[in-house]
C-alpha cells in the first residue's frame, strides 16, 4: 500500500542554522523552524508563508519562523516533523509563525491556516 505523508509544502534550515543566524543578528535565541522556501501553489504558499530570500546586496532577510503547529510548540525540526506527520492529508491546521518585517521590529506572531497535502520529496 501507498503511505500518504502530509505536508505543508516548505523547505526548513537546519537547526544550528536559525541558532547561528540569531547569533550573528544579535538577536535572543529564536526558537522554532526557519523556513528556507515555500514551494510554489502549496498550503504555505496559500496561507502566505515567506521563505528566506537575499536582496540584491546579498542581505539575508528571514523568512517566516514556525513555532507551533495545532498548539504543539515547534522549538526545533523534529517537533514539526511530528506535528505534521500525526496528521492527515486533506486536514486543515493551525500554524503560527514569528514574521519580522526588519532587524529592528520585533517579530509579530501570525497565525496561519494550511490544508495539508501529500508530502513531495524534501518538503515538509
Amino acid at each position: 500500500g501507498h503511505v500518504q505523508r502530509p505536508s505543508l509544502g516548505v523547505q526548513v534550515a537546519d537547526d544550528q542554522i536559525l541558532r547561528s543566524i540569531s547569533e550573528d543578528l544579535g538577536m535572543r535565541q529564536l526558537e522554532g523552524v526557519l523556513v528556507m522556501r515555500v514551494a510554489e501553489a502549496s498550503p504555505a504558499a496559500q496561507a502566505g508563508m515567506r521563505g528566506t530570500t537575499r536582496d540584491r546586496s546579498g542581505n539575508l532577510s528571514l523568512g517566516d519562523i514556525i513555532v507551533s503547529v495545532q498548539g504543539l510548540p515547534t522549538r526545533q525540526v523534529e517537533d514539526l516533523l511530528s506535528a505534521v506527520e500525526d496528521r492527515h492529508v486533506g486536514e486543515v491546521v493551525d500554524v503560527v509563525v514569528l514574521r519580522s518585517a526588519d532587524r529592528s521590529t520585533q517579530p509579530e506572531r501570525v497565525s496561519l491556516r494550511c490544508q495539508l497535502v501529500e508530502r513531495q520529496r524534501s518538503r515538509l
